[in-house]
């Protein structure tokens, strides 16, 4: 931010707020951050986000960790979000098979891939992995 020419407490104000794992302080944290004015807010997983989209359509957000914005609906796509959130998201459910390929391209005598993954999270993942790898070279750990 400095080489672009800002420099906090001159020209730029950050405002922080850590919710400590406690829901019931990210509203009261929206809502004040609205009250201030600022010009973005910057926010990361899932329930900040589920509350920014609820409370605010005005203030730009950018999302530093998402499950699959398009599914949670914060973005219409990942290539046009649309709305006022964007960031970045690295577990949407199609990267999962785009691993897989990769794998097998670097790999190309691969025959076996183990996933291993929590079964109350990350099923479009495994669905997308599996498709990937034509499920009968896929062996799924739970």
């Amino acid at each position: 931010m400095r080489d672009l020419g800002y420099v906090e407490g001159k020209n730029l104000v950050v405002e922080y707020r850590w919710t400590e794992r406690k829901v019931e302080r990210i509203e009261p944290f929206i809502d004040e951050l609205i009250r201030l004015t600022v010009a973005v807010i910057v926010g990361a997983g899932q329930p900040v986000l589920f509350a920014l989209h609820r409370k605010t359509e005005a203030v730009p957000v950018v999302m530093t960790n998402s499950e699959d914005p398009v599914r949670a609906g914060f973005a219409v796509s990942l290539a046009r979000p649309g709305g006022n959130i964007t960031g970045l998201t690295g577990i949407s459910p199609e990267l999962a098979g785009k691993r897989v390929d990769l794998l097998r391209d670097t790999l190309p005598g691969l025959q076996r891939i183990a996933l291993l993954w929590h079964r109350t999270s990350g099923v479009e993942q495994l669905k997308s992995a599996q498709s990937a790898a034509k499920v009968r070279t896929t062996r799924v750990i739970q």
